[in-house]
């Protein structure tokens, strides 16, 4: 299924909203979005779990953060 799918809009419409991690992204790992997980790819590299970060994109199937 399509990020487009998923949200009703595409990934890159998503950019500056907040999220949770639900898992250390080392890289690679889950957000929390309005109480759903999907999975997402850092930009900054380890950020631990529990942490507040804003999305900034879309690229490669996944949605893109950094620390907010």
């Amino acid at each position: 299924m399509s990020i487009f799918n998923l949200f009703g809009k595409s990934g890159n419409d998503l950019s500056g909203r907040l999220a949770r991690t639900t898992t250390p992204l080392r890289s690679m790992g889950f957000i929390s979005i309005d109480g759903k997980s999907y999975e997402a790819m850092s930009t900054q590299g380890f950020i631990p779990e529990g942490s507040l970060v804003k999305i900034t994109g879309y690229s490669l199937g996944n949605l893109t953060v950094e620390a907010a």
